[in-house]
């Protein structure tokens, strides 16, 4: 790429976290659906507090490290139009 050395780079949240504080759920118990071409259902919760299943994600908050955002994802949420 052609980079300097010593360049600062800085590394954002990926879907879920800027999905999760964009819809207004950042906080503590507050949840919401998502559906684009995957989908989740998440919410955030105190990570003493977390206690995530199998084939449930915990994800670092991405504004508060005492937080997770806890989603249950389906790969195939709005994508799943094209079948029809």
């Amino acid at each position: 790429l052609g980079l300097p050395q010593g360049l600062c780079v800085f590394h954002g949240c990926g879907d879920a976290g800027t999905t999760t504080l964009g819809v207004g759920c950042g906080v503590t118990g507050q949840g919401y659906m998502y559906c684009g071409t995957s989908g989740w259902v998440a919410t955030t919760q105190l990570l003493t507090e977390t206690r995530a299943k199998e084939g449930v994600f915990a994800l670092h908050h991405p504004t508060d490290e005492d937080k997770v955002i806890v989603a249950a994802s389906c790969m195939q949420a709005g994508g799943a139009v094209e079948w029809l």
